[in-house]
């Protein structure tokens, strides 16, 4: 960490790095959590992962066909939206077809194991990249999407906006092999600071409630303009599933309007 003193201040502070020990999570078990869990808040996806679970209580985790017999409105009643319903059955599908050789990603590169991942309806590149570090522990893997990595190194490095992808790519360069390792230490270090200056009882729509997360008993609130209807429809990205996680672990949603 002598490349950068302020990672290597991080890395101190915070210890040994957390990815040191493999994910021992079965890897249907992590796709299907991380579909699950895209857009929302760590306590909101916990919920709907848990009441999703609830549906298999004799099986533990279900089997591709297990899941694939499942009706999709059982599906959207745990806090599902339909889009998401229809990417945990595609992935079922690929998977009990065998045109998602999970068992093999061991094997692949990075490049492979991001192309076979993206293959898949809703698995887009962030969180391909969160099972390459996670689940397969790789040990070079930088997600200059991710809202909290991005937060983290605007805070840290005292950067004036939120630095873009390319910037992100180019302050890494120092960190490779490792930039997975650095990844950690800049989740570490946002995650110990104030999640957010939002009044309490208050999580908006965007990075706020990325940062914060929501409980039950919190209000999520979605800014105009922005219209309510009753599917997922004319909402802009996400909205919907935070509306639907934040009702599901009874949370109140309102819409702020503007005076």
């Amino acid at each position: 960490m002598r490349i950068d003193p302020v990672l290597g201040a991080i890395a101190k502070r915070h210890g040994a790095c957390g990815l040191a020990e493999q994910s021992t999570e079965p890897r249907l078990r992590a796709l299907v959590r991380a579909l699950v869990s895209q857009q929302l808040s760590v306590k909101a996806a916990a919920t709907i992962f848990s009441r999703f679970l609830a549906l298999f209580p004799d099986n533990g985790f279900p089997a591709p066909a297990d899941l694939l017999a499942v009706p999709l409105e059982q599906l959207r009643e745990v806090g599902l939206s339909r889009q998401k319903a229809s990417y945990l059955r595609d992935l079922c599908a690929r998977t009990a077809a065998g045109t998602l050789p999970l068992d093999r990603l061991d094997d692949m590169s990075d490049e492979q194991v991001m192309e076979t991942l993206t293959a898949v309806k809703g698995i887009g590149r962030w969180t391909a990249e969160m099972i390459l570090i996670f689940q397969l522990g790789r040990p070079d893997i930088l997600p200059v999407d991710d809202v909290g990595l991005l937060r983290s190194i605007q805070r840290t490095y005292g950067l004036r906006c939120r630095p873009s992808a390319a910037q992100v790519l180019r302050m890494g360069e120092p960190w490779r092999p490792y930039r997975s390792i650095a990844s950690w230490y800049l989740w570490a270090a946002v995650d110990q600071e104030e999640p957010s200056e939002a009044p309490p009882g208050t999580a908006e729509i965007g990075e706020v409630d990325v940062a914060v997360g929501f409980a039950p008993g919190r209000t999520l609130t979605i800014p105009d303009p922005t219209p309510v209807p009753p599917d997922d429809q004319g909402l802009h990205y996400g909205d919907v599933e935070k509306m639907r996680a934040a009702r599901a672990i009874g949370s109140r949603v309102i819409v702020a309007k503007k005076h």
